[in-house]
């Protein structure tokens, strides 16, 4: 993590897993809410260190402010259902992200939040019940190509405030 203090454990380990080609950040305690800028800009010194994806684990309750902000590198997002809430600007300028998947139980999404993902294909919606987005910036300029929701949840979509101005399809 860039701050290590904006998590709920301590870095037990953080490792290369040549089997798998990921590295792994192992905690000392289940992660319940990763803070403010824990991984912003998570690069190398070269483009092919750079962390290309991320797991979060099943438990998280909260993704802070700019908690993954200019994590450039990143290609696909999956939040777990435990989220309930997204900070401002926790995946903004992940550029590279072509897909995200919004766990069920999110039910907030700050300003900014997929600010600049301008690759932004999918934006995969779980949650039956739309999540409050802050405002129109939740993704700024770059809109997903399409956010894909449940099939019954789409006319509820399709009426919530910031969501009816995206290309909202039944999964």
């Amino acid at each position: 993590p860039t701050n290590p203090d904006a998590i709920n454990a301590a870095v037990v380990s953080n490792v290369w897993d040549s089997k798998t080609g990921k590295g792994v950040i192992t905690f000392d305690a289940p992660l319940t809410a990763i803070g403010d800028e824990a991984f912003k800009r998570i690069t190398n010194t070269t483009p092919s260190n750079w962390a290309t994806s991320i797991s979060l684990p099943e438990g998280l309750k909260t993704i802070g402010n700019y908690a993954f902000y200019q994590c450039v590198s990143l290609t696909e997002i999956v939040i777990p259902d435990s989220v309930t809430s997204i900070g401002e600007y926790a995946f903004g300028s992940c550029r590279a992200a072509t897909t995200v998947t919004l766990g069920s139980g999110v039910t907030s999404i700050a300003s900014g939040a997929f600010y600049d993902c301008w690759e932004l294909g999918d934006f995969i919606c779980k949650p039956t019940t739309p999540p409050a987005l802050a405002d129109k910036w939740v993704f700024g300029s770059y809109k997903p190509a399409k956010v894909i929701v449940p099939a019954a949840s789409v006319d509820a979509y399709k009426a919530a405030n910031f969501w009816s101005s995206l290309n909202i399809v039944a999964e």
